[in-house]
């Protein structure tokens, strides 16, 4: 019996509750490799059973997206989605993770194929999605932008919900008098600052921010014209332009006509 151990958490059988044997089991004959939870229940340190389960989740999901070159690939999407809804709730991650098992030895030691083992990952996105969003975002929300302020829209999503913004590079509008006039793709010639929401983007750049409705990290990145975004967990989705002094904001006005930008959030 071969272990290829992925939880680096100390020894595989560490004393000291740190839990049971654990990680990538591959047997002679078997055509690749099956990941095995630990016993959560038996592992006393919360913050090592919480690592651990996020790891057991991870190890799932890398086997789904077809990362491991194994024969099994159910969708880079659909892993990403399913690891996101199982992380914002671990309790079920013991029974997920043993059915999981059954479904990888079945093919990688009793020669099934993967097609009952992928429709129960779907149905297992499809019965979290709806435990984790019981109302999910199913259409199209469009926010017109405001430019004499910061983030704005304030969208709620759900664990696992995926969205695509998009954006109108068409629309023009400076950040100071006498500024170049820019779109959502932001000033490349422009260094950003400490004064800036998102130090480290580019300056005028269309950007996002999420924030976890409980514990966990707040995620600011860049937009410009396009970016696909699923929610870690339950939080809020806004917008903004990258700037430091929204007082001296204005939009062009090219022949007598006003620029504006409407951005839409579409439902993936």
């Amino acid at each position: 019996m071969i272990w290829l151990t992925l939880l680096a958490c100390g020894p595989k059988t560490a004393p000291n509750n740190t839990g049971p044997e654990s990680g990538w089991l591959l047997e002679s004959g078997d055509r690749s490799a099956c990941f095995v939870a630990p016993e959560f229940a038996s592992i006393e340190d919360d913050a090592l059973r919480t690592k651990q389960q996020r790891d057991t989740v991870r190890a799932m999901s890398l086997q789904w997206a077809g990362a491991r070159r194994d024969g099994v690939d159910f969708g880079e999407e659909r892993a990403a989605e399913v690891e996101a809804l199982l992380l914002a709730d671990l309790s079920d991650i013991q029974a997920v993770a043993a059915k999981n098992l059954a479904f990888c030895l079945g093919v990688m030691r009793g020669g099934n194929t993967t097609s009952s083992w992928g429709s129960w990952v779907e149905e297992l996105q499809e019965d979290y999605k709806e435990a984790a969003c019981p109302e999910p975002l199913e259409e199209d929300v469009y926010h017109p932008m405001e430019l004499d302020f910061g983030w704005q829209m304030d969208l709620p999503l759900c664990a696992g919900q995926a969205v695509q913004i998009k954006a109108d590079v068409g629309q023009y509008y400076v950040l100071n008098e006498g500024g170049p006039q820019l779109n959502v793709m932001g000033d490349s010639g422009a260094e950003p600052s400490a004064e800036h929401l998102c130090p480290s983007c580019m300056p005028g750049v269309l950007l996002a921010r999420f924030e976890p409705d409980g514990a966990g990290e707040v995620q600011v990145f860049e937009v410009a014209d396009t970016k696909s975004f699923t929610a870690p967990s339950a939080g809020t989705l806004s917008v903004a332009i990258n700037d430091a002094d929204y007082s001296d904001n204005s939009w062009r006005v090219h022949e007598a006509v006003q620029d504006g930008l409407t951005l839409v959030v579409k439902p993936k």
